[in-house]
């Protein structure tokens, strides 16, 4: 499901999806995932002009948009961009295009017949361990 069919900008009318500012992209991530706060603490980094914001799948916006999209949060991310909701491969050439200056080389393959394809570690959640902290993967 990379890219979601549903009208652009439909949570607005679901009571369900708190309000947000929608004018800039939107990155749902799992807070509790190693792995996924990794990568969203590095797009951060990376997107300098600020054109993506952040919100984890716990808060309750991210679990609203997740419900109203119909994702399963172990499965993957959402990314809200354009009124649209995009997951899996297509959604992280679609976040590309919005980070600094990285998207112009990656602006072609979201259009590529294999842009939809899923990536190898979709499905799969790192987390901490408690007692070591260190990062192990596991199967979700």
């Amino acid at each position: 499901m990379p890219a979601i069919d549903r009208p652009p900008f439909g949570y607005r009318d679901d009571p369900a999806v708190p309000a947000f500012d929608d004018s800039r992209a939107l990155f749902v991530f799992d807070g509790i995932c190693v792995l996924c706060s990794t990568g969203a603490r590095t797009i951060m980094r990376v997107d300098r002009r600020g054109r993506v914001a952040f919100t984890s799948v716990q808060s309750p916006l991210g679990a609203a948009l997740y419900r109203h999209f119909g994702v399963d949060p172990d499965e993957s991310y959402l990314l809200i961009a354009g009124g649209r909701a995009f997951t899996a491969s297509r959604g992280y050439l679609e976040l590309a295009a919005f980070s600094a200056g990285h998207g112009t080389r990656c602006a072609s393959a979201r259009w590529s017949p294999r842009a939809g394809a899923t990536l190898p570690m979709a499905g799969w959640r790192a987390t901490a361990t408690a007692c070591s902290g260190a990062p192990s993967i596991a199967r979700c």
